[in-house]
């Protein structure tokens, strides 16, 4: 395996085994103010792999799954929330690839010296390595990112307010899938007693989008770059999840808070929710254990599968599972599902292994917090692009 990050003259080849292994970055790849650097990463492997991103090395936590070369698109929707600087970093996977960001929302962008506001569109062209970062006050939800060839967007919140009325913040980040790899069905799991927040962003004219909670149905019928909100507060008695169904593709994120201003377990973190048919039938991920107060995981298993997932960190200890497990069935378009939450206890350090025995698909999102605040990440998906070919990450 080989990283390279041209900016800290770094090309660095490590012979890797199978499990998980952690590189620390130099900070001064960091990205600080809307502009264009050259400060792009690269990992290339003979044999595949998965890559998380980890950062707890800041004053606040976040994390999110990379995404490979090959599942990258040249059309994006930008999801981020209210909160301090909105932000996007565009890096580019090919050689003079023009990149245009057309912004959306009441906000003021300045690049090169100018001011962009709502539906203004700013181009440039990026080469390989280059990274562009896009900053703003406000929320740039709804912004679309189009290029001629593949490119990266990470997107993100120097600071989350979640609610909007909280007084603490938090750093959310999540690298975002192109809207040809969205999906039609989702079972998001919430985090017990955090406020959690589902923003579903459309990518067609006329979708129809229906939410389902605790025997509660909201619809919807809305128009391209349009996002519906809804906000939960899920308790022990209460359902620990909803469902999200659509006609046409969507993208869907969790946000999780808290109402009560506090940091404890519900920080601000952002995460990207797998469709039912973008799911794994194993994940790993190295996780930084001994910053780590809180590890929560939740699976997403086909009906009359449980007895087969197998939940342990790398050296075979299974984890340790609190009363407070749940278990709940939920019935989708695709199938009876049972929604799974396992409470963790924290180990000296190591990576996670989820697996199923018989190979049934199955979701798997990683929920952690800090003493800095919360990170939450999908430990991985599979998708089918246009072309049918199916990327797994």
């Amino acid at each position: 395996m080989t990283i390279e990050a041209p900016f800290i003259g770094l090309s660095r080849d490590l012979v890797v085994s199978p499990g998980s292994t952690a590189v620390q970055l130099d900070a001064t790849l960091r990205l600080a103010t809307t502009a264009i650097s050259f400060k792009g990463i690269r990992v290339k492997s003979e044999h595949p792999i998965s890559v998380h991103v980890l950062d707890i090395a800041s004053t606040y936590d976040g994390g999110f799954l990379v995404l490979p070369n090959d599942l990258l698109g040249s059309q994006y929707v930008a999801v981020t929330s209210a909160g301090v600087k909105s932000q996007l970093v565009i890096s580019s996977a090919i050689d003079r690839n023009d990149v245009t960001v057309t912004i959306r929302g009441n906000n003021n962008v300045t690049h090169r010296g100018k001011v962009y506001r709502n539906g203004d569109a700013i181009t440039e062209t990026l080469d390989t390595f280059q990274t562009w970062q896009i900053e703003s006050d406000g929320d740039l939800t709804g912004t679309t990112i189009t290029a001629k060839g593949r490119i990266a967007v990470i997107s993100s919140n120097l600071c989350s307010y979640i609610p909007e009325t909280s007084t603490t913040c938090d750093f959310t980040v999540e690298q975002l899938l192109p809207s040809n790899a969205w999906g039609r069905t989702f079972v998001v799991p919430f985090v017990s007693l955090c406020l959690n927040k589902l923003r579903v962003m459309l990518r067609d004219d006329a979708t129809q989008v229906r939410v389902v909670y605790d025997n509660q149905i909201w619809t919807a019928t809305l128009n391209s770059s349009n996002h519906i909100d809804r906000d939960f507060l899920p308790t022990p008695s209460t359902p620990q999840y909803a469902v999200v169904e659509a006609d046409k593709p969507v993208s869907v994120n969790l946000f999780t808070g808290s109402i009560m201003n506090l940091q404890g377990h519900c920080a601000p973190s952002m995460t990207s929710i797998p469709a039912t048919l973008q799911y794994l039938d194993s994940y790993q991920i190295h996780v930084p254990f001994p910053n780590i107060t809180f590890l929560h995981l939740s699976l997403i298993v086909p009906s009359g599968k449980q007895n087969t997932i197998s939940i342990k960190f790398i050296n075979n200890n299974p984890v340790s599972v609190l009363p407070s497990t749940y278990g709940e069935i939920v019935q989708t378009d695709h199938g009876q599902y049972v929604v799974i939450h396992v409470n963790a206890t924290v180990p000296a350090a190591g990576g996670l292994m989820v697996t199923s025995s018989e190979h049934a698909s199955f979701g798997a999102i990683l929920y952690a917090a800090t003493g800095n605040g919360s990170l939450s990440t999908p430990l991985g998906l599979a998708v089918e692009l246009l072309q049918g070919i199916v990327y797994y990450v």
